[in-house]
């Protein structure tokens, strides 16, 4: 079928090869011919894009490729056109355009410097479409994903996925810093300074604490595993710098939003363990301790711990200092209950250091960061704990038990009722975020409101 089509074709009277083709006006005799190579020249570009469509991975033409290989398909077919057709030299008709074409090529340079460009971009292996770069160029900073390399520009889009487009030229003398290659995650990292009067290693374990917890968010990637590093020291000002490394996966999370969680998540687990950033001049006495307790020996620096536990908020400073010079420090090390299932522990904690585990069985269900408290129920009614609650790493706690919040209590009883509503609100958030409440504190059988239960197991009277 198909030779049959190409004799007809080839040996009709419309084709450049008919014998009496000279017998007809110049615009059928030459215009159909000239048409005939036309249409030969579009099916042979199709086929050519149609096989290239099947090419995947570091086999794919890019679109530039297929676009220059588009007009060397044209121009072959109409160089074989003027010769076979309208019986012109191909190589005159070529000098005869010479000095024109440099005309035109010296008022096109840039526009030819910009396809050329182009061109060696696509050959790049180290370059493709969808990449994350950062482009330095004329001393100002570009970054984003790579979009397209088109015939004149570089398309970028930034993370707000606006598009930046750079002339080819430009760009290729630009430095470039390719983030997805040769992984597809790429580091980061933040510094933060802190003052060197605290225990290099404990800092250290609290800014991983805070990058494991931008891991459990989702900010940060878990593999390869983040991790922390001293960078400097400010000998003036007793400063230490520490880094925190990270990692990325760019088309999940922006380079600022990871820095903001994780910087957020540092600061305030240092200000949970009574940490400063900075020194300051100040004159504290403190009586001896065991090593691991010093920074909260003074009810001071617990009272400096409790004002930033939420459920305690509704307390003024006199109740708040009250409640901190009757808590105590508990430090636990890896694998360490606070709590089991079954106990009937009168107390609260509050996460000073490090982390807590909530299981149910061999299950976790939750984990516990600094500034967070567990058994608020079984403070405040007497519930037995539901779960265990175990150590991930060394692990400073603040416990709060029933004589240290009765006190307070019975002077003020309306604070019974705003602590009730403080955790009926934190329990309704926590249920609506992981769907069931994870806590350590049964409810029982009592049906009696929450006020009522607090009321009658501090003896206030209902």
């Amino acid at each position: 079928m198909l030779t049959v089509t190409a004799s007809l074709v080839l040996h009709s009277w419309v084709s450049w090869t008919a014998p009496a083709r000279s017998d007809y006006p110049p615009w059928v005799g030459n215009g159909l011919p000239f048409i005939q190579f036309m249409a030969l020249a579009f099916l042979t570009d199709r086929l050519f894009r149609f096989t290239a469509e099947r090419l995947t991975g570091s086999r794919r033409i890019p679109r530039l490729g297929l676009q220059l290989l588009t007009v060397v398909t044209y121009f072959t077919f109409l160089g074989a056109s003027v010769g076979i057709v309208f019986g012109e030299s191909v190589s005159a008709v070529l000098a005869a355009s010479g000095i024109v074409g440099l005309a035109v090529g010296f008022a096109l340079r840039g526009l030819l410097a910009d396809v050329f460009s182009g061109i060696a971009l696509n050959l790049d292996a180290s370059l493709h479409t969808g990449h994350w770069i950062d482009l330095t160029l004329r001393g100002k900073e570009y970054s984003g994903r790579l979009v397209d390399i088109q015939w004149r520009t570089v398309v970028l889009a930034d993370r707000a996925g606006n598009h930046i487009l750079i002339p080819n030229s430009e760009f290729a003398t630009g430095s470039i810093l390719n983030r997805s290659l040769p992984l597809p995650s790429t580091e980061f990292g933040t510094s933060l300074p802190v003052s060197s009067q605290y225990d290099r290693g404990r800092v250290v374990q609290i800014l991983e604490n805070a990058l494991d917890r931008a891991v459990e968010t989702g900010v940060v990637l878990a593999q390869p595993a983040p991790y922390v590093r001293v960078s400097g020291l400010d000998a003036a000002t007793g400063t230490l710098t520490y880094r925190m490394f990270y990692f990325l996966d760019l088309d999940c999370s922006g380079q600022t939003r990871a820095q903001s969680a994780v910087l957020s998540h540092a600061v305030d687990f240092l200000k949970a363990a009574n940490m400063r950033l900075h020194p300051v001049n100040h004159t504290e006495v403190f009586r001896p301790s065991p090593a691991g307790f010093d920074r909260f020996n003074e009810p001071s620096a617990r009272l400096r711990v409790l004002a930033d536990v939420p459920l305690l908020s509704v307390l003024s400073q006199n109740e708040l200092a009250a409640l901190a010079d009757r808590s105590t420090i508990i430090l636990l090390s890896d694998g360490q209950y606070a709590m089991r299932e079954g106990d009937d522990d009168e107390s609260m904690v509050v996460v000073v250091e490090g982390r807590l585990a909530v299981q149910h069985g061999d299950r976790k269900v939750a984990t516990l960061w600094p500034g967070e408290c567990a058994g608020e129920m079984s403070l405040l009614t007497g519930s037995r704990r539901s779960a265990d609650v175990v150590a991930e790493g060394q692990t400073v706690l603040m416990e709060i038990p029933k004589q240290a919040l009765t006190p307070i209590l019975q002077a003020n009883p309306l604070q019974v009722e705003r602590i009730a509503t403080a955790v009926a609100k934190r329990r309704s958030a926590e249920s609506q975020h992981s769907g069931t409440f994870a806590g350590v504190d049964h409810e029982g059988d009592d049906a009696l409101p929450l006020i009522a239960r607090i009321r009658k197991f501090f003896r206030l009277g209902i």
